[in-house]
């Protein structure tokens, strides 16, 4: 027996004026939402029956939690664990171009948003997904994003591939589901497990993309590959497994939405030396850093190490280097700690950001200490560099792969 929410959507997928009038509540609800009415207020607000709203209530909700992901976020179809949980749009366009070519099969496919947009690059595309609800979403989400050469499947991925023909110029694209709460990520406790899939497809091609939790330690990364760490705006994103000849090195970053991508092999990052006596200030992307690729970065560029701790690695130079794979500063200030509020209205400063670790997580407290009082107009940064406080203002430059 379907479930409501099967039915709902079918309707949506089958009616082109249910479909809009559909869109339109659910915009009108997304903006009651965001007025702060709970579910109970809209519902009496619209008169919207109560089965009806609570699909609609949790659309809205979804669509509001992808604002930020998907440039059509108004007009997909998901549910609040999917839009928690899917892939940003600019992270799958860049993997339709990473992959592209060739056919193209996606184990669980959940709303099908990612499998639409990479369907669009590749000869043919085929998204499997064991869920009713999800599989319905997957058909619209297609029409959506305007799917290719593509076709949704209601069924299990794993047994569809074992009933399958493979063909070698197939890649077999796989998000699977991770466990809650678990304290170490490893490949077998996710779902499908990785090296399942590949049993699965018996043979019939060596190419395989798995999006693996970025956390996870290279020790239980048992499946030989290259691993991709990717980055939105700064924030780690994905840690993603290739297999077979789409495997191009051992490692790899790119930084998403600048376009930069660098690849190699892994090696500890060079030593620091502790003080920066220079202009700029360099601070390394995260997926730079995971993919233990900041010595390479250093060896082409010439920058000098000077700080790291768990969360950043810091370099300096007397001039700006184009596409650096993290963000720059322009170093105002090096202070001591009872310098540092005069230092800080020497540099105009209005607002000021801690970028270094804080004692008993006293971020917000440390950062509002430092602030109180100042007039400026700068936003102005604030680092650690051995015993010294480095205040700086962040630039602007070109980026480009």
């Amino acid at each position: 027996m379907r479930s409501r929410m099967a039915v709902f959507l079918d309707h949506v997928r089958h009616d082109a004026a249910f479909r809009e009038k559909m869109n339109e509540r659910i915009s009108i609800v997304m903006d009651l939402i965001r007025e702060g009415r709970d579910r109970t207020s809209v519902g009496r607000m619209l008169k919207i029956p109560h089965g009806d709203l609570e699909i609609i209530y949790e659309i809205a909700k979804a669509r509001i939690r992808v604002s930020h992901k998907f440039s059509l976020y108004e007009k997909v179809w998901l549910d609040q664990y999917l839009s928690s949980f899917s892939t940003p749009e600019v992270v799958c366009n860049y993997r339709a171009g990473r992959i592209s070519g060739m056919n193209l099969v996606d184990i669980g496919s959940g709303s099908g948003i990612q499998t639409a947009i990479m369907s669009r690059s590749h000869l043919s595309t085929v998204g499997i997904e064991s869920d009713a609800d999800r599989y319905m979403m997957s058909l619209l989400n297609g029409d959506v994003y305007s799917g290719r050469n593509l076709r949704f499947m209601h069924g299990d991925g794993i047994r569809a591939l074992e009933a399958g023909k493979i063909s070698d110029d197939t890649v077999i694209f796989s998000d699977p589901a991770r466990p809650s709460g678990a304290s170490e990520r490893k490949l077998d406790d996710l779902t499908p497990p990785p090296d399942a899939v590949i049993a699965a497809a018996r043979g019939g091609t060596a190419n395989f993309v798995f999006d693996l939790p970025p956390q996870m330690k290279w020790n239980n990364i048992t499946i030989p590959g290259e691993k991709e760490y990717i980055s939105v705006e700064g924030s780690l994103n994905r840690l993603t497994l290739y297999t077979g000849e789409i495997s191009n090195s051992q490692v790899s970053a790119v930084i998403l939405p600048q376009g930069i991508r660098i690849s190699g092999s892994p090696e500890d990052s060079p030593t620091v030396s502790g003080s920066c006596m220079d202009d700029y200030l360099y601070s390394f992307d995260p997926a730079v850093i995971r993919a233990k690729l900041v010595g390479k970065v250093i060896a082409e560029t010439g920058i000098k190490p000077v700080a790291s701790d768990k969360r950043r690695y810091l370099a300096c130079a007397s001039a700006i280097v184009e596409s650096f794979p993290g963000e720059i500063y322009e170093v105002l200030f090096t202070s001591n700690s009872q310098d540092i509020v005069s230092d800080l209205r020497a540099a105009d400063a209005g607002r000021v950001f801690l970028r270094y670790g804080v004692q008993d997580g006293s971020y917000y407290e440390a950062r509002d200490s430092f602030s109180a009082g100042l007039k400026g107009s700068r936003d102005i940064y604030l680092f650690k560099i051995g015993e010294k406080t480095v205040g700086a203002r962040k630039i602007a430059v070109k980026n480009g792969a």
